[in-house]
């Protein structure tokens, strides 16, 4: 009878890993590993960027879509066409004048089609100028970002946008103001949804006095719930029409009320149950004490740490919210050297790495500012 064969793989996005074991004799029969040629990985690369680009044109496209069939089913446009609906808005106005004017003046019903449309069309950022990641931009980004969160203290979106086209002549791109270098402001076109969201309620309930029955309650009901929808992360791509199996709509018929639903593991040693979180209480804590239960001091008759040794270092860990040293902590518990100190992971820098309950500790520091003491 031969001998039974077990094959494995370890498949990443360059390369292969491979071993074939002979389980009968308990030997390695041959590993190694295959690389992929680099365009090749370039080319995948590639092609994930195009198929996002064309999921957010689509779901651009969509947007654009449903504001202009709502337009038509509240009758604030006519002769709504599925194929050629831009064409109604291209009438070459000045968007942001109509949309300062409708804030204090009224509009006729074209005019405040456009402004409406023109505000979906270029709906800003989901998140707050407050959040955004400065570094990634350098200076000019983040000092750019704070004028803009300035200004949006007391002016919409497009008072600030046609006070800058007036003034500067210009308003999307990058606006460099001042010859002198030193001196010079650079102007970026970036602001939250929810200013623009603001902005076309205000707009809504200025015209809504001379279109009452047009500017309903459901029809801004509808109209901000378009502006401002963003799919979850955690749905994917597709939808019931149009399933994919890289989303929570799968092809074969199964809806999942979550993407991550079938991409967390169970437990090796308890099956039945899902893996948890790394973020989660009991992993961090299992991760401390599984590093705990590594480590050997030497100073100790069976080279083992304690269990009070344990709980006074998880206890110290859970009351504390700044920056901890293991390795100090450790010593100062078990009241050894740190050469003593053996058994332990190493980072990159050859540092040693020993799990401390850093993002415990960082959610019992911000619960503390709010007055929440998550250790009584």
């Amino acid at each position: 009878m031969a001998d039974r064969i077990s094959l494995g793989l370890d498949i990443g996005v360059a390369s292969v890993g491979f071993s074939v074991l002979n389980i009968d004799q308990g030997k390695v029969v041959e590993l190694g590993a295959r690389l992929f040629n680099a365009k090749v990985a370039e080319g995948n690369q590639d092609r994930r960027s195009m198929r996002g680009s064309r999921r957010l044109l689509n779901r651009k496209k969509q947007r654009r879509q449903d504001t202009a069939k709502l337009f038509e089913e509240f009758g604030l446009i006519s002769n709504y066409d599925k194929d050629n609906f831009s064409e109604f808005f291209d009438n070459n106005e000045n968007p942001y004048e109509l949309r300062v004017k409708g804030l204090t003046e009224k509009l006729t019903k074209n005019e405040l089609a456009e402004s409406l449309y023109q505000i979906v069309k270029r709906r800003g950022i989901s998140y707050d100028l407050k959040d955004a990641d400065f570094e990634d931009g350098g200076t000019d980004y983040s000092s750019s970002l704070s004028l803009n969160n300035k200004a949006l203290e007391d002016k919409t979106p497009a008072e600030i946008q046609l006070q800058r086209l007036n003034e500067f002549g210009a308003v999307r791109g990058k606006v460099v103001v001042g010859d002198d270098l030193d001196n010079q402001k650079v102007l970026l076109n970036v602001f939250p949804t929810k200013e623009y969201k603001k902005e076309a309620q205000r707009i809504i309930a200025t015209q809504r006095e001379f279109y009452p029955d047009i500017l309903t309650d459901e029809f801004e009901k509808q109209y901000c719930s378009i502006l401002t929808r963003k799919r979850d992360y955690f749905v994917g791509p597709g939808n019931e029409k149009s399933r994919t199996d890289y989303g929570i709509y799968k092809t074969e018929g199964r809806t999942l009320d979550n993407l991550f639903e079938e991409l967390i593991g169970h437990d090796k040693v308890y099956p039945d149950e899902l893996r948890a979180s790394a973020a989660s209480y009991t992993a961090q804590l299992f991760n401390v004490l599984n590093d705990l239960n590594n480590l050997r001091i030497l100073s100790y008759e069976d080279e083992k740490l304690t269990q009070a040794d344990k709980e006074t270092i998880i206890n110290e860990l859970k009351s504390n919210v700044t920056t901890v040293n293991m390795m100090n902590l450790i010593k100062k518990v078990s009241g050894c050297e740190k050469d003593d100190i053996k058994g332990y992971r190493t980072n990159d820098k050859d540092k040693p790495e020993i799990s401390s309950m850093a993002i415990y500790r960082k959610t019992h520091k911000e619960f503390l500012k709010a007055d929440v003491d998550i250790t009584q």
